[in-house]
């Protein structure tokens, strides 16, 4: 007689305990829903950039006397504020997707980053992924080549962090 569990049949050969097979429907993001998402995260780090750099020239105006005297503290801690943005890029990217599986710019498009059981990446997952992926970005997007021939669409940072990036509409 077959296992059940809750009332239900589970397939030949898969005992109650065992983790179910990976779920049918996770569908891989296309490359294209997927640039759309890199761009809209480019435009919302764009908007804090705006942000830090404003609130760093406020304050650089402010403590000068509104640049009737020179003070180098004030330089200095506008030059602090603009380097707290690219302690903010990491951030923003491996605090998304360690809580949410998404940046803003994916749930923008519907897509969501997942290990390939459709489980969440973690933390750990995510610090890696982004390693990776900002080393792709930064050695002209050649990371993101692998994804032209995987069949689930996956890149350089999700070979090497063990994700996939599905599509959720």
């Amino acid at each position: 007689m077959p296992s059940q569990r809750a009332g239900r049949h589970l397939p030949p050969g898969q005992d109650a305990g065992v983790a179910p097979a990976p779920p049918a429907t996770l569908r891989p993001a296309g490359l294209g829903v997927r640039a759309v998402a890199f761009v809209l995260d480019g435009i919302v780090l764009g908007s804090f950039l705006m942000v830090f750099v404003a609130l760093a020239l406020l304050q650089l105006f402010l403590r000068t006397d509104t640049g009737a005297r020179d003070s180098d503290a004030a330089v200095w801690t506008a030059v602090y504020m603009v380097m707290g943005w690219l302690a903010f890029v990491p951030l923003y990217h491996i605090v998304l997707w360690a809580w949410r599986g998404q940046t803003i710019g994916q749930m923008a498009v519907h897509v969501r980053v997942v290990r390939p059981d459709g489980s969440d990446i973690g933390v750990g997952r995510a610090v890696l992924r982004w390693i990776v992926y900002a080393l792709s970005v930064l050695f002209l997007f050649l990371g993101f080549v692998p994804a032209l021939w995987d069949d689930w669409r996956r890149g350089l940072p999700d070979l090497v962090a063990g994700t996939v990036v599905i599509d959720l509409a």
